[in-house]
């Protein structure tokens, strides 16, 4: 019985991905980013979670200004789902990414020198878009994931995420394992920190504690490879992409180091809100 929910909630969006397949990549991905914005935007409890999460971190934010942020939001992020469920297309488009930053020397150092790298990132701006820049300059990287509960959606998402780089890997033991024999063997991984980790420690994100794992730290000092932090944000657009690849975070401790990261992302979050995932559960609330 499950297994059929699951193939009658994926069946409408497969139809719509063979559908939309035939649509330029450009058009396409702007049409995607209005279809799936305007879902999440009336979904009742997504939208109430994305207002929650603004007023809490904006509360002196005029209610008219924080809404325009969540609907701008939901379009970007909408955009942003459909180039990565197209993403053997989306990898055409590396011509609109724009490096920038210190962090990509450090990358290409590593390359040739075939030391590790872990990259750490959010759900911020076009993600996705750091691997495809990466991959296309002969430095491929895999990165950890959350599964996710439909597996024919699965199928089909997991699929598109490995055409920027492998190994993909979902979060638990067994991906450590894998991401660690990578990284010892010269290979890059990515990791998103945003997400709340039940198990994580109470570090500060945006003003308030939010659990947060520490692994990619840990994982950086335990192995001695760099700490890159890069952010890909989208230009005014819709279509080109500016990548920052910062200046590796300073090896101390794993909570300084996190810190550090969670710090950087607040920065871009906070000159570039609507391009931030606000719909996490990233604090606990009443």
């Amino acid at each position: 019985m499950k297994t059929l929910l699951s193939f009658v909630q994926f069946a409408p969006i497969w139809v719509i991905l063979k559908l939309f397949k035939i649509i330029p990549i450009e058009p396409r991905s702007r049409i995607l980013g209005r279809l799936t914005g305007g879902v999440i935007k009336i979904l009742p409890s997504i939208r109430k979670r994305a207002d929650d999460n603004l007023a809490l971190i904006f509360p002196d934010m005029a209610i008219g200004e924080r809404l325009n942020i969540r609907n701008n939001m939901a379009s970007h992020v909408g955009q942003t789902l459909g180039e990565i469920l197209f993403n053997e297309d989306y990898a055409a488009q590396t011509k609109r990414f724009h490096a920038s930053g210190p962090g990509i020397d450090v990358l290409k150092q590593c390359k040739a020198e075939g030391q590790g790298a872990i990259i750490v990132s959010g759900h911020f701006g076009q993600w996705e878009a750091i691997r495809h820049y990466l991959m296309a300059h002969g430095m491929e990287t895999g990165a950890l994931y959350r599964p996710t509960n439909n597996p024919f959606y699965e199928k089909y998402f997991l699929r598109g995420i490995k055409r920027a780089g492998e190994p993909i890997v979902p979060r638990g033991t067994g991906g450590v394992r894998t991401m660690i024999k990578t990284l010892r063997s010269g290979g890059f991984m990515a990791i998103l920190i945003d997400q709340r980790q039940n198990d994580g420690q109470d570090l500060p994100f945006l003003g308030y504690n939010a659990k947060t794992g520490v692994a990619a730290a840990e994982m950086a000092l335990k192995l001695k490879v760099p700490l890159v932090p890069v952010f890909a944000t989208r230009a005014p657009n819709g279509l080109d992409i500016n990548i920052d690849f910062q200046n590796p975070i300073e090896p101390t401790d794993a909570v300084t180091m996190t810190i550090d990261a969670n710090q950087r992302l607040e920065s871009k979050i906070r000159e570039y809100p609507a391009q931030w995932f606000w719909v996490h559960k990233r604090w606990l609330m009443k």
